[in-house]
């Protein structure tokens, strides 16, 4: 039987983060249990679902859940960034990871209900409110899903979803230049580039020795990737500012000089910037099943080709080819939306959510340090009053006859 402690933990949800953008909606993953011996043992956690107006909802899931969950949404929502889910720790070193696990798993659930095109899935629903077996659950979604055509999810479904693309047009043209879409490779680049610059600085910030210091010089790193596509876009007037819409070269100038000026926020910054890497680690996910997109294209392309070379007269040949025709129309217009989508809105999404933390983080240090100036100004207005009251007393006719 649980402790009253362990009860408690399990059900009372903690205080939302402020990196949340909707406190009052949130998700707290808690309470981690180990179950079972030897190769067997694996370890559940509590899912509590906080949403105004409604009682919180108690499930437990396991680490394979949450796994099964992600993957269950890229493929519902092709070429979608789904935050990263922390990495699976042993069980054997169960008590060294457990809370930066714990906290990994509750970051990934907030970013998928923060994202309404993710949190109204059903899978979501399911993993957050399903008391019962959850393994009958899974046995009936992944049946689901193996009819799933990721081109015809695109078409259809993004563009009913997502009001970005109400005025979107389908191409004329279907060309197989299309698949090397200059600016996804340069965004996939830089992507890469800041996950590695990320996963440096999260890397030294655990370092027992000099850790402010190495943290320092590795947001100087993150810096310099801005810098570069700065000076990309300085010589490239042609090229739209993509990358760079939210100045993110100034918000790691501002992590330095919050570092430098308040060490007590070290341990927030460098949880944001774990999560900030979950985030991106999405994105790079997405540019990949871009990527398999793309490879789909090109061979729908090739039949194309042949049917080109050798064109079919009998019946069955002709309608073979009208239905092939049809898909290659189908992945390139998927494959427009999906590039259309990447070098836009979710990079927008992207960008955004790492300047309103920073915000948030800032402006919370920002307000405490108000409030120690107020409290200081408040002492001393209260000693100056106190000051001026004795030197009253003792200038008084009466304090002098005493």
């Amino acid at each position: 039987a649980k402790s009253g402690a362990a009860a408690a933990r399990a059900t009372a949800p903690r205080a939302p983060s402020l990196l949340y953008p909707t406190p009052q909606n949130y998700i707290v993953v808690t309470d981690p249990q180990k179950n079972g011996t030897g190769m067997g043992a694996y370890t559940d956690y509590a899912v509590i679902m906080k949403l105004e107006g409604h009682d919180p909802y108690h499930v437990r899931r396991r680490y394979s859940h949450f796994f099964w969950l992600r993957e269950g949404l890229k493929r519902m929502m092709p070429a979608f960034p789904i935050p990263a889910l922390p990495p699976k720790s042993n069980p054997f070193r169960f008590s060294k990871n457990k809370i930066v696990r714990v906290i990994g798993l509750e970051w990934f659930l907030n970013g998928v209900l923060n994202n309404p095109c993710l949190a109204k899935t059903i899978l979501f629903k399911r993993f957050l409110t399903d008391s019962g077996d959850f393994a009958i659950s899974q046995k009936a979604e992944d049946a689901n899903m193996k009819s799933f055509d990721p081109a015809k999810i695109i078409t259809e479904r993004f563009r009913a979803e997502l009001k970005v693309l109400d005025s979107y047009t389908v191409p004329k043209q279907i060309d197989l230049r299309a698949i090397d879409n200059l600016k996804i490779v340069e965004l996939t680049n830089f992507m890469k580039k800041y996950v590695k610059a990320l996963r440096n600085l999260v890397a030294t910030s655990q370092q027992a020795n000099n850790r402010m210091k190495v943290t320092l010089d590795s947001a100087d790193g993150l810096k310099r990737i801005f810098s570069i596509v700065a000076e990309k876009e300085k010589e490239e007037t042609s090229v739209p500012k993509d990358y760079k819409r939210y100045d993110l070269g100034t918000v790691i100038v501002g992590w330095k000089n919050l570092l430098e000026t308040r060490p007590e926020a070290y341990d927030i910054l460098i949880s944001v910037f774990q999560r900030d890497l979950l985030h991106a680690k999405g994105v790079l996910d997405a540019l990949d099943a871009r990527k398999k997109l793309a490879g789909t294209f090109k061979k729908q392309f090739k039949i194309e080709d042949r049917f080109k070379a050798k064109p079919p007269s009998d019946p069955v040949g002709i309608k073979r080819r009208e239905t092939e025709k049809a898909r290659l129309q189908a992945l390139t217009t998927a494959l427009d939306i999906v590039d259309m989508l990447l070098i836009g809105y979710h990079m927008d999404v992207f960008w955004g959510g790492v300047k309103r933390r920073f915000d948030s983080v800032a402006d919370h240090f920002c307000k405490d340090q108000l409030a120690m100036a107020e409290n200081e100004v408040r002492f001393w207005q209260a000693l100056e009053k106190d000051v001026d009251l004795a030197i009253r007393e003792v200038k008084s006719p009466t304090s002098k006859s005493s």
